[in-house]
């Protein structure tokens, strides 16, 4: 996480550094700071995009984590 961490810092909008952040976050059962990096970048990705539909499944899922906590 170190490298995409300086990535972010970086270019907070470079999408690889949202996404490997989000994922890293959520091993890690921190799902609020998951959802931060992963709204972020939904809101970069094209909304019809294949990727965006996947995205918000995957926040779906994690605001359930969430109000599970």
């Amino acid at each position: 996480v170190g490298l995409f961490g300086r990535l972010h810092e970086l270019d907070p909008e470079n999408r690889d550094a949202l996404w490997i952040l989000g994922f890293a976050a959520y091993q890690k059962a921190k799902y609020k700071q998951a959802l931060k990096h992963w709204e972020h970048l939904l809101k970069a990705l094209p909304a019809d995009s294949r990727e965006a539909e996947h995205l918000r499944l995957i926040v779906g899922k994690t605001r359930e984590q969430l109000s599970k906590k």
